[in-house]
């Protein structure tokens, strides 16, 4: 029987994107994830298989609730059906697969809790279901609503007239615009030209400034 209030360390643990098994049995577990960082998300996966030889884990899914995914900014849900789970880590711009040392400061907590002290919603395995979040590519959605995020990205560099117009993966574009009022630089889309002579002539002009000191 699990204790109440008694916290167990899930990650790190001995795999680097996956973490420790645990087991939720007669009472609701706390599951606490500290650390966390904008696209990160853990999915949920529960143990399936009836002997050890044909043991394996598959995405956790609620009847009222889909996949469960963990995703940031979120810090803790809970689990209350009896079964053995584990929490896959990814971050949705793939920054664990350039970084290997991307979860380095990434904590998970398992605590059982005494449910009485809980308000959890009906199905889905006593798990509240008053909000469905999800990670999209898009981002976090609530209610199928996308909630505003900070970690916004370049995703395309495209030539414009006066220099380059960035696109971000929210859709905004971005100018950078590069203009020369002698003409002495010209910019055609991705092609760019220096007048080395007009350049030249403008250096000319500037005043001729003394060193101190020798």
């Amino acid at each position: 029987m699990a204790v109440i209030g008694q916290l167990t360390s899930l990650y790190p643990g001995q795999d680097l994107l996956t973490s420790n098994t645990f087991a939720v049995s007669g009472e609701v577990s706390q599951i606490k994830i500290i650390g966390m960082r904008p696209g990160d998300q853990a999915q949920v996966e529960i143990q399936v298989g009836l002997n050890e030889c044909d043991v394996s884990f598959v995405p956790y899914a609620p009847n009222c609730c889909g996949e469960l995914f963990f995703c940031y900014p979120q810090n803790e849900f809970y689990l209350g059906a009896p079964n053995v789970y584990r929490l896959v880590l990814t971050n949705r711009f793939d920054n664990h697969l350039t970084d290997p040392a991307w979860f380095e400061n990434l904590k998970i907590y398992q605590t059982p809790v005494d449910s009485k002290y809980l308000k959890l919603s009906e199905g889905c395995n006593d798990m509240g279901c008053a909000q469905v979040i999800r990670c999209t590519p898009d981002g976090i959605t609530i209610d199928g609503i996308l909630c505003p995020a900070d970690d916004t990205f370049l995703v395309n560099v495209l030539p414009s007239l006066s220099g380059w117009t960035l696109l971000m993966n929210d859709g905004t574009l971005l100018d950078v615009p590069l203009t020369s009022l002698d003409n002495s630089v010209d910019i055609n889309g991705f092609d760019l030209s220096v007048n080395f002579l007009t350049l030249c002539e403008q250096c000319a002009l500037l005043p001729i400034i003394p060193r101190i000191g020798g």
